[in-house]
């Protein structure tokens, strides 16, 4: 968690109150495999809703080696 903070300076934030659907992803994978999971949110967070497109190259230039991280952190253990 503290490399992906560090690499995209946003900081964890455990937001309670979200809207249906946020997270379904991780709750079906946690129910389905028995195992943890956890979502990485990759735009900080603006309300219930959509992240404006003019934000999305900025986003793109923050996140865009936090799968090969979370990968490399992965293949690790």
């Amino acid at each position: 968690m503290t490399q992906i903070q560090q690499m995209t300076g946003y900081r964890p934030d455990n937001t309670t109150g979200v809207v249906n659907g946020s997270g379904a992803g991780q709750d079906w994978f946690v129910a389905t495999t028995g195992k943890p999971g956890i979502t990485i949110e990759i735009a900080p967070y603006d309300g219930n809703q959509p992240v404006p497109n003019s934000q999305w190259s900025s986003i793109w230039k923050k996140n865009k080696y936090v799968g090969l991280l979370v990968a490399k952190e992965a293949a690790a253990r």
